[in-house]
């Protein structure tokens, strides 16, 4: 359904047969010659650019060699109009606002979901067209036709040298981001006041204990061990080792200022 001719031709291009929705003479029709010689010259199938008929139409040709005793006799050209391929671009499933385009190899516009009739037949934006002689496949922005701004990716078939491009409009890619952006900043300062908050609140968990156990510290030192109290349990492992550490070292000399106080006593009688 979407031929709108077939054409038998000989390898002259002289035309021998026709069959299609509508017929016409092939004084109406016409072949591109670079992708007629192509396919004689190589004896595989091709696949022409844009081309545009006497009528008005633009179509593509796949271009087919008929090969009998190891040579192309016949040559079979099959005529696909434009309207097809911009309804093959709309079938796709794209999001809001996408623009799909079709470049031939030449870098012209067979198909365009936006503003079709106006881009049909034209080469591509400068953009566009230059990153898709470029490479493969590539990312970019660039201005549209329109006077819009679009965030565009491509990829081009290595097969045919066509290319699909999609546009989206910056403004609505930024949108999205400046609304991620948002949460992510929101996020971010939420994370760092819950930190801070934990930090502080388990630091003072940390500090007291440990300022209460230098407080017995210095109290060892200058009252002596039995006049010293216990460090309060603290629940945190290392500050609970100290503590462990400084009861040892206190019950030490505890017992020590008793040896020592028997032995003063000892003397004194």
């Amino acid at each position: 359904p979407s031929w709108a001719a077939l054409v038998l031709a000989d390898p002259a291009g002289k035309w021998i047969l026709e069959v299609g929705r509508e017929t016409a003479s092939p004084a109406r029709r016409a072949v591109d010659g670079d992708t007629f010689k192509r396919v004689l010259a190589t004896g595989a199938p091709a696949i022409s650019g844009l081309v545009r008929l006497e009528d008005g139409r633009h179509v593509t040709e796949i271009v087919v060699p008929v090969v009998r005793r190891n040579a192309p006799t016949y040559v079979l050209v099959a005529y696909i109009e434009s309207s097809f391929w911009l309804e093959f671009l709309r079938r796709i499933k794209t999001g809001p606002d996408v623009t799909m385009t079709l470049l031939d190899q030449n870098g012209i516009v067979i198909a365009r979901t936006l503003n079709h009739e106006q881009r049909l037949g034209k080469r591509a934006v400068p953009t566009l067209y230059e990153k898709s002689r470029e490479s493969t496949e590539s990312a970019y922005r660039y201005l549209g036709p329109e006077g819009l701004w679009f965030y565009s990716a491509h990829s081009r078939s290595v097969a045919t040298g066509w290319t699909v491009a999609t546009g989206v409009p910056r403004d609505r890619v930024e949108a999205a981001l400046r609304g991620s952006t948002l949460w992510m900043m929101g996020t971010a300062l939420l994370t760092g006041m819950l930190a801070f908050f934990f930090a502080f609140v388990l630091g003072r968990r940390i500090a007291e204990p440990i300022s209460e156990l230098a407080a017995s510290v210095r109290a060892l030192t200058s009252r002596g061990a039995v006049a010293v109290p216990a460090p309060q349990p603290s629940g945190i492992d290392e500050v609970e080792n100290v503590t462990r550490v400084f009861e040892e070292a206190r019950a030490l000399l505890q017992e020590r200022e008793q040896a020592l106080n028997e032995a003063l006593a000892g003397e004194q009688q």
